[in-house]
Order: structure tokens, then sequence, then C-alpha cells
């Protein structure tokens, strides 16, 4: 299927809200088994996204279709005072090349300057997601070698990691 948009119209970027947590839920978790082959599982960030993100000072936005309300991306942020890690970074396949990706970054982006102290922004990307790379590499990240904070990695992951200059 592939979708074509005019404008920003079609789909909005919101906030999360508890009435959005069934279909964020199957939306991440069909976006990690088309993507990179993960199982369907209840996972606990996802169960529980204020606590984990939005109560710490940290966020979690999706992108929906206006005409049918479909969940077609997601972006989250764990906030460790001066550390952001971005999550949950997903656009669903037909959806991608609209510019949704870039306008969900935007938001975490301009979220983080504006209303956090984070410095430096980490993240853990499967390996086989060469396009995610590319893009992560056009919004000012870089590769790294490892990551020097607790958070959940693969053996399969990339680690990127981007300094933040508050303005």
């Amino acid at each position: 299927m592939n979708i074509e948009f005019e404008n920003h119209d079609k789909v909005k970027i919101v906030q999360y809200k508890c009435e959005l947590k069934n279909k964020v839920n199957f939306f991440i978790n069909k976006s990690m088994h088309d993507f990179i082959g993960r199982e369907y599982k209840e996972r606990p960030d996802i169960l529980d996204i204020e606590n984990y993100y939005l109560n710490n000072n940290g966020g979690f936005w999706c992108a929906i279709d206006v005409e049918n309300e479909e969940i077609v991306g997601t972006i989250a942020l764990e906030n460790r005072i001066n550390i952001g890690i971005l999550k949950r970074f997903y656009v669903d396949s037909n959806y991608q090349n609209l510019n949704i990706g870039s306008r969900l970054y935007n938001t975490l982006d301009q979220y983080i300057i504006k209303q956090t102290t984070i410095k430096t922004i980490y993240l853990a990307c499967d390996k086989v997601l060469k396009k995610a790379h590319k893009f992560y590499f056009k919004k000012g990240f870089l590769k790294i070698d490892f990551i020097n904070i607790k958070m959940n990695v693969t053996d399969n992951d990339y680690f990127f990691k981007k300094e933040i200059f508050n303005e």
C-alpha cells in the first residue's frame, strides 16, 4: 500500500494519553516484529508509559492518521537528568518517506531543548536497520562503540550518541 500526503493535516503528532494504550502496545509489538523479527510480548515500559516516561520528565508521542485514527508512528524519551535515551522510534513502513519520522524526532528534540536538562541523547538500533542509521546520522548522531549506561540492548545493536546544545 502506497500512501501519499499533500500536507501535514493527514497525520497529527500527539502526546501519549492513556486512551491510546492498547493501540500503542499493538503498534510497538507489530513494528518490532516487522522490522527486526522480535516476538510479540508485554513490554514493561509500554504497559506503564505514564510512570516509565511521562512522570519522569520524559515523553512519548504518537503519529496518528487522522482518517482512520490508527497509530502510524511513535517516539519516546527516557529522561535520566542530563542523559536522554531515545526509544520506541518506529514509523509504519506504509508511512515512511512522508516526513513523519522527522516530525516525531523534531517534537522530541524541541521538548528536550525547552523542557529538560538533557545534554546527551543515546540510542541503540538494530544493525539491520540501515535506513534508520542514515536518519540518525542526518539528525546529528554519531555512531559509538558502546554505551556506558544501563539500558536494554542486544548483541545485534549499534549505538548512537548526540550532544544537545540548549539555546
